[in-house]
């Protein structure tokens, strides 16, 4: 059983080397290169831990289990920086990544028996689950809007193989009291093992060149072809932007044409990288108008009337394109006249 269990260690950590390796050599922007092999560093470091610490002791076993233990924090910044590319990484997730950090660090001290803290290691337990499910919310909840096809693709196969085996490893710890039977641990490995293959065997096959995400494309009014240019003509026409429940799915049954093509046509030849960029462009440029045409007419009216499901959201959206307020761009009209 021993002997089972390090073998499949092995095999399970020469995937994960194998993809750093891909991950690294790829044209993938700088920070998902780094993080991700990070992330796929503290995995190796999951695996490799437990062969050594029966002949290095704990502590030295520390330099291998602390990148493992880190590995939900590091897995939440590299879904962050991924699939929410428009977007800052939010003080919230800083400061819950450094506590989680810290946490976990003060967990291996007490580990060791450096410092008397005995409930830490489980407080550091259940902290993973809430960054690992938090890390499953981002992947799943932007999806629908991702025109990115590669990145679209990969959100699935993330979730199911990536996220859910950490999490699955971690509801694993807590439920044995840290004591996982080596039973169990074998069945987990092998699932490990086969799914980091499976992971490898997809990027060879299906992405050679392990793009993550394509480079961006200057985003454009018009495009060559026809089922762009019958989009684009029924947005204005037909108002379509304004109905607040508009999606890549429906725009796809109105024009006649499968999802994943119309997906691929936005992004490539308008440039949006993001469906709700490019509904929202619409729906700002006609509220840019009406609030100018229509003075006395509330924001929170013209806002919802042009598609916006609440005032915070088209604010957001507003400030983005015009770089200003809806109130402030009423009052700076006012001024110039």
């Amino acid at each position: 059983m021993e002997i089972a269990n390090i073998v499949l260690r092995l095999m399970a950590a020469s995937q994960v080397l194998l993809f750093i390796c891909m991950l690294l050599m790829s044209s993938n922007p700088m920070r998902i290169r780094l993080l991700g092999a990070v992330l796929m560093a503290g995995v190796v470091g999951y695996l490799f831990a437990p062969l050594y610490t029966g002949y290095i002791g704990d502590c030295c076993a520390s330099i291998f289990w602390y990148p493992a233990s880190i590995v939900p924090s590091l897995l939440l910044l590299f879904v962050w920086v991924l699939f929410e590319e428009h977007e800052p990484i939010p003080l919230w997730l800083i400061v819950v990544v450094v506590v989680s950090l810290i946490l976990s660090l003060s967990a291996h001290l007490a580990f060791v028996g450096v410092i008397e803290a005995p409930y830490l290691k489980l407080i550091s337990q259940y902290l993973k689950v809430v960054l690992v499910v938090t890390s499953l919310i981002v992947v799943w909840r932007g999806r629908e809007a991702d025109l990115v096809e590669l990145r679209f693709k990969f959100r699935s196969l993330f979730v199911v193989i990536v996220a859910m085996i950490v999490l699955s490893i971690i509801l694993v710890e807590l439920f044995t009291g840290f004591l996982v039977p080596q039973t169990v641990e074998i069945v987990g490995m092998s699932i490990i093992a086969v799914c980091a293959f499976v992971f490898n065997l997809y990027f060879v096959r299906k992405n050679p060149a392990t793009r993550l995400v394509s480079p961006p494309v200057i985003a454009r009014d018009e495009g060559d072809d026809e089922v762009i240019k019958t989009l684009l003509s029924r947005m204005r026409s037909e108002r379509l932007y304004a109905d607040h429940d508009v999606r890549v799915a429906s725009l796809a049954d109105t024009l006649n044409v499968a999802e994943y093509q119309l997906r691929k046509r936005i992004n490539q030849q308008l440039g949006y990288r993001n469906f709700n960029q490019f509904i929202n462009r619409y729906r700002i440029e006609e509220a840019g108008v009406r609030l100018l045409e229509n003075m006395k007419t509330p924001v929170l009216t013209i806002a919802l009337d042009v598609g916006f499901r609440s005032i915070s959201s088209f604010n957001t959206a507003f400030l983005t394109h015009f770089g200003v307020s809806p109130t402030q761009y009423r009052a700076q009209s006012q001024i110039s006249t």
